[in-house]
């Protein structure tokens, strides 16, 4: 049974919340693993297509207010003396010192395991990053034996990049888009290990981003090549998917993915929150999917654990919304976001790939970035001068 444009607004009212939950597995579920069709190679949807589809106007509008409406909650939760505000703030405290030993003593057992999960089929870093070269499980083993110690870990990190720099020599730079997570979970363990533990709050930073960035680029993927999940849709989530057409299905997922991903980076105590509902599906589509899916997902669920514990340590300027106006201004920064990301994803494809679609739709593309920019900019440069007047005040005031 398909859900057409006709059937959007009968279905939505009554069931958006329970769609909201179901989508959110296939979102995460790293379809490249399990699809025979997916190949970034091969052209993505022209972007107009993307835009234009009635799905994803209709549910790009719910995001928007999901987005406002999920800002505002943020604004009232991280509000000094608000009960979320005191427990998180608590959790926080008792687990700072924690999280580094935490994520580095997972990414060991992660690259051990990888070892000897994929045995004489090693990867480089995720399930199809399929390695040639013998030299990758000893370095794997390498990569663990120095995370075991804080003192040698920097080196485990320097491991991990050698990794995917391996990845982007055989697969492509393109492809190794997908991953900055991984990048940003070496930094966090270089800089930990470098720094002995005194800057985990720029380490954290670093990892929210990357991670927020990682997710993003996947929700875009998914509007961008919907059909690399028909094969999951029509069998390991058949039953999840009920009355909802694949194109529905998808576009759903990748506003899911996008807005949760963008709320992990944009917010406060709302970013934890983001981490959460992120990182509950990971877990929960490991039954479905598998030991494949329980090691290639391994590092993110890490990640996720980590930012969930820990309250955002990203510049002031990307925390909550304190008033309506920011709340509105959060929720249409998301929508901008999410279409510079689409352009931005199709533009770099078809710089690596070469496209069919022609100049025509390069240009559309290039125009998606646009509105992002148009609204970001001046924001970013107003508050650059702002807080060039404060320090200005200040260096005043101490003379």
């Amino acid at each position: 049974m398909r859900c057409n444009a006709s059937d959007l607004s009968r279905h939505i009212p009554v069931r958006i919340g329970l769609v909201m939950l179901l989508v959110a597995m296939p979102a995460l579920a790293h379809v490249k693993w399990f699809s025979r069709d997916a190949n970034g190679a091969m052209p993505p949807l022209a972007p107009l297509e993307v835009i234009g589809s009635p799905h994803f106007v209709a549910l790009g509008a719910i995001s928007l207010l999901a987005m406002i409406l999920g800002a505002l909650l943020d604004g009232w939760m991280s509000r000094p003396g608000t009960p979320p505000h005191t427990a998180a703030l608590t959790i926080d405290r008792r687990v700072e010192q924690w999280v580094p030993h935490a994520v580095r003593l997972g990414l060991a057992a992660f690259f051990c395991v990888a070892v000897l999960y994929f045995g004489g089929q090693p990867v480089y870093l995720t399930p199809e990053l399929h390695a040639k070269p013998s030299w990758v499980p000893l370095l794997q083993l390498a990569i663990a034996a120095a995370l075991l110690r804080r003192s040698t870990a920097w080196l485990g990190s320097l491991g991990i990049a050698v990794l995917y720099a391996a990845a982007i020599e055989a697969y492509g730079w393109f492809h190794l888009l997908d991953y900055p997570v991984f990048l940003g979970a070496a930094a966090f363990v270089a800089i930990d290990s470098l720094n002995k533990g005194r800057r985990t709050a720029e380490g954290l930073a670093v990892l929210r981003a990357c991670a927020a960035v990682t997710l993003m680029w996947g929700g875009a993927e998914k509007w961008l090549y919907p059909w690399w999940s028909d094969g999951v849709l029509e069998h390991e989530l058949r039953a999840a998917r009920g009355p909802f057409s694949s194109a529905f299905f998808m576009a759903a997922a990748g506003w899911v993915e996008f807005c949760a991903a963008y709320a992990l980076m944009f917010g406060r105590l709302g970013t934890q929150i983001a981490a959460l509902v992120l990182l509950l599906p990971f877990v929960a589509a490991i039954p479905i999917f598998g030991m494949l899916d329980a090691i290639g997902h391994a590092p993110i669920i890490i990640v996720l654990l980590a930012l969930a514990l820990t309250q955002t340590r990203l510049p002031a300027a990307m925390h909550g919304a304190s008033s309506a106006a920011d709340a509105l201004g959060r929720g249409i920064s998301c929508i901008f976001a999410a279409l510079a990301t689409i352009g931005a994803y199709w533009g770099l494809q078809a710089f690596a790939h070469g496209s069919p679609h022609g100049p025509a739709q390069g240009a559309v593309a290039g125009l998606l970035v646009v509105p992002l920019l148009a609204w970001g900019l001046p924001q970013v440069l107003g508050r650059s001068r702002q807080a060039r007047r404060a320090t200005s005040a200040a260096s005043a005031a101490a003379a």
